[in-house]
């Protein structure tokens, strides 16, 4: 049996994320990975609920995966999302930390750092950033604290 270590790429082009991808086997991938974190700061000094808007940002993820990734290469129907933000902390004038993590199960053996995989991510990550982050009205995120 062939054994090969996970691999993990940086995508250095986003001005207000940190993002990176990769697969725990790097030959033969079942799964790939993209990691997005930034700090988030409150656009108001409103008392809103934070736990549902966290929630409402999971939804709109995994909805927005379901209706444009790839069917041909990844199965939609087992996709996790794994947004890692702290509502007790969020106070208006404080950057608190979020973590996405996607994982996407592949219908198909490709490796992970090839051309079609580089051309589905570089289609995907963007309009995920621009769709759910960038248009989202209670939080502006940020590379850096």
């Amino acid at each position: 049996m062939e054994y090969s270590r996970g691999t993990e790429f940086k995508i250095n082009k986003y001005s207000n994320y940190n993002v990176a991808f990769g697969a725990m086997n790097k030959n033969k991938p079942k799964s790939l990975y993209i990691k997005i974190s930034a700090w988030a700061n409150p656009e108001s000094n409103s008392n809103e609920n934070y736990r549902h808007v966290i929630k409402k940002i999971t939804k709109r993820v995994k909805t927005h995966l379901y209706n444009n990734t790839n069917a041909n290469k990844f199965d939609i129907n087992k996709t996790m999302i794994d947004l890692d933000m702290r509502e007790s902390g969020i106070n208006y004038g404080k950057s608190s930390f979020m973590s996405c993590e996607i994982t996407m199960y592949l219908d198909v053996n490709i490796v992970a750092n090839s051309d079609i995989m580089k051309e589905n991510l570089n289609y995907m990550i963007p309009t995920i950033l621009k769709d759910v982050f960038e248009n989202n009205k209670t939080f502006k995120f940020n590379k850096k604290k």
